[in-house]
């Protein structure tokens, strides 16, 4: 591999969890980005193009996984603060509060 792979990170809201099994055994993991290039060079991989929006929808999208197979409204989130990865949840100067106030309306909806 000579570069690093790229992927649109509206490209893993609209796959997440597709291969999730329909069983309220199995709990939705939720990302906030992903880029180990510094770790891994040219065989890293990259989510770009994330934004507290596109959280939102991906939250949401996994509190509906969960209604539809009757399971708790349980979900995890890879990272609160994975800095060296961005998987980023906590608060930033880059979007301040948004991403958790992104999550805060998903769980409402």
């Amino acid at each position: 591999m000579n570069a690093p792979i790229h992927h649109p990170f509206r490209d893993v809201v609209d796959q997440a969890f597709k291969n999730l099994p329909a069983s309220p055994d199995y709990i939705p993991c939720v990302t906030t980005g992903w880029d180990n290039t510094p770790r891994c060079k040219r065989r890293g991989i990259v989510f770009e193009g994330y934004s507290p929006e596109l959280l939102g929808e991906y939250v949401h999208k996994a509190v509906l996984r969960n209604r539809k197979v009757g399971g708790d409204n349980f979900i995890f989130f890879k990272a609160w603060n994975e800095w060296a990865e961005g998987n980023i949840l906590e608060p930033d100067t880059r979007f301040g509060l948004k991403p958790l106030e992104a999550v805060a309306a998903a769980l409402k909806s």
